[in-house]
């Protein structure tokens, strides 16, 4: 089964994800045009914490969703418009409003969930690369959005980047040039405060 190894891969990584962001880290595959829960870790930083109970997540409805939508086949976003339900008042209901939240994670490498899904999450997602260079998941931490602010954004953008390279690098992938590049743009422009912690594990 294809999910085993994979979810091995994703295993070594979360559990230092979540503690490092002090949230909840989770990954998912896509199976079909359906983007699918494969593991979690959460931290216990805090006593009030997101829980991800179901096994499926909407694509245009979450940070993990985005990310697979704009570096995923176009097939993929015309299966999603036949689908699109809103379930809060931030959620983008046509295509105009989705394409324009995907322009804006083609431009930063990072999808953002912003209580489209569930009032009072907040998610940022990037998506996975397995060994046919296409988006085979994505590996994302939701936070209760009260404790979002460019601080904690910053230390979750960083350890994304590096939690998507490790997993992308089991999973026998490579991270798209002009994402890797992204990404690499996004660790020079965080806070030196900051990124001497992870060069080490780089």
């Amino acid at each position: 089964e294809v999910t085993v190894p994979r979810r091995a891969g994703v295993r070594l990584v979360l559990p230092h994800l979540a503690e490092a962001t002090g949230e909840l880290a989770h990954a998912s595959i896509l199976q079909g045009n359906t983007l699918v829960s494969l593991t979690d870790h959460s931290s216990n930083r805090y006593s009030a914490r997101v829980v991800l109970s179901e096994p499926e997540l909407p694509l245009h409805a979450t940070g993990s969703g985005l990310a697979a939508l704009a570096y995923g086949e176009p097939a993929l976003l015309k299966a999603t418009m036949k689908n699109i339900k809103r379930f809060t008042e931030h959620t983008a209901t046509n295509k105009a409003e989705l394409e324009s939240k995907l322009q804006a994670v083609r431009a930063t490498g990072f999808g953002i969930g912003d209580q489209a899904y569930e009032e009072g999450v907040y998610g940022i997602g990037v998506p996975l690369f397995d060994s046919s260079n296409t988006v085979a998941g994505t590996v994302a931490v939701a936070s209760v959005a009260t404790r979002i602010n460019d601080e904690k954004i910053g230390i979750i953008k960083c350890e994304l980047i590096y939690a998507a390279r490790q997993i992308t690098h089991s999973w026998g992938g490579t991270i798209p040039e002009k994402l890797d590049q992204l990404w690499t743009e996004t660790l020079a422009s965080l806070s030196s405060d900051y990124l001497p912690t992870r060069e080490s594990i780089a």
